[in-house]
């Protein structure tokens, strides 16, 4: 008889890496796609770099760096992960570069601009933002490979501390005293009363308009639920608890019956297979005319499989159709954000900047809703040129998930539209 050959051993499955772990392991070798920069960043002070590199199956790896070139160094960094070159293109440049203009850098140069800024802010006392543990990656090492270029750091050979709204700044202050002792730096305060329009009153927090109460709890996406494993507790604000569990909305409840397992895996098709998705949401959606999460799901596919105009008309719609449903008013004020019509994200805001506000009979919100009702009144104040307003927001979306592509995105803008102000050194510095 012959023998049995021995099995060989089934090929092990491939380790999925975390976004972080694939930035720190394998972006330093992958290839420079482009290098950007704000043209303005010598006069100015403040530097916004991106810099992208090429995965193998062509989506992208991205980095964005804030670098205050005076004194801090490096204020701010976020790292994006396996965009695809269409929203690298049409959605993440005009984000980061929103409320500036861009041009090609060189590598080396924005290099020597990072590396050289954050060497000179810590002999100060100040270190790069913690983000750049990651981020980092996404540059080549800082060694004798990269050529060294001789820069300006601070001006007229002192640290020059430009104040903002929200710094601690008599301990940035005492920093410099203690590195280059009194009179050796410059402190420079803007007028930021300048973020404000007073002439634009149309808006005023403390009107709560008695419209027709929401009875129910809007619908929330498992997939969006925190799954880091650990519960976090409610957060109490405002008169009313958020949660990080899901909720669920008694509303449709007839349709999620009828429907099971389905809502779940047309949700995730129309993210990762949006072509395939179109068509069963469009049937599905002349079954059950009433069931506004299908929409919502649609316009989730067409926006990913590019059909931008069907997008938008099935955004109009879905708000016209259900005002009351809250992923409809977010989703159509979104849009509007985009299109720069700041006179209709003011009526789908109704004068209501807190969740609470538009749903003043519940008592309990997702943290997902709260997050993006925040987010939506980010934006409208941001394109207003009022981040003083805006802030709050932005620090609650913070507080309740950082790392979510909403928060990401808003941040981002927030820190474009303060760098695209265009600080005047010279005028600020009483100088021709």
């Amino acid at each position: 008889m012959a023998r049995n050959k021995p099995r060989k051993p089934a090929p092990a499955a491939p380790v999925k890496l975390s976004p972080e772990k694939y930035i720190q392991t394998k972006a330093r070798s992958l290839p420079i796609h482009e290098c950007l920069i704000n043209p303005d960043w010598r006069e100015s002070g403040m530097a916004t770099l991106l810099i992208s590199r090429k995965q193998p199956s062509g989506n992208l790896v991205a980095g964005i760096y804030l670098v205050d070139v005076l004194c801090l160094g490096l204020k701010n960094t976020y790292f994006f992960f396996n965009q695809t070159p269409r929203y690298y293109e049409e959605e993440l440049k005009d984000m980061i570069f929103s409320h500036q203009t861009y041009v090609p850098c060189d590598y080396v140069l924005a290099h020597n601009i990072i590396y050289g800024a954050i060497a000179y802010a810590e002999d100060l006392g100040f270190k790069p933002q913690k983000d750049f543990a990651v981020s980092q990656y996404l540059l080549a090492e800082d060694d004798e490979s990269v050529e060294l270029i001789e820069l300006e750091f601070g001006r007229d050979g002192q640290p020059c501390y430009i104040v903002g709204p929200y710094d601690n700044t008599s301990l940035i202050v005492g920093k410099l005293e203690a590195a280059v002792g009194k009179g050796n730096f410059i402190v420079v305060y803007p007028d930021f009363d300048d973020d404000f329009d007073d002439e634009d009153d149309d808006f005023d927090e403390d009107d709560e308009d008695d419209d027709e109460a929401f009875d129910d709890y809007e619908e929330v996406d498992e997939d969006e639920a925190d799954d880091d494993g650990e519960e976090r507790p409610p957060m109490l604000r405002n008169g009313y608890q958020i949660v990080f569990d899901s909720l669920i909305d008694t509303r449709y409840a007839k349709y999620f019956e009828q429907l099971g397992n389905r809502v779940a895996e047309l949700h995730n098709q129309s993210k990762q297979e949006p072509d395939q998705a179109i068509p069963v949401l469009e049937e599905l959606i002349l079954q059950y005319p009433r069931f506004p999460v299908l929409q919502n799901y649609l316009v989730v596919a067409y926006t990913l499989a590019g059909r931008k105009e069907e997008a938008e008309h099935l955004t109009r719609e879905m708000y016209v159709q259900f005002p009351d449903y809250l992923h409809a008013r977010l989703t159509y004020g979104r849009m509007l954000i985009e299109k720069g019509d700041l006179p209709g994200v003011a009526e789908v805001l109704e004068n209501k900047f807190d969740i609470k506000q538009v749903f003043p009979e519940r008592d309990v919100f997702h943290y997902t809703e709260v997050l993006q009702y925040a987010g939506l009144v980010a934006e409208y104040f941001i394109e207003r040129g009022d981040s003083v307003t805006a802030q709050p927001y932005v620090t609650l979306m913070e507080d309740l998930d950082i790392d979510h592509p909403y928060t990401r995105h808003v941040v981002l803008k927030m820190m474009s539209s303060r760098i695209g102000k265009g600080i005047d050194l010279g005028k600020l510095l009483g100088r021709p």
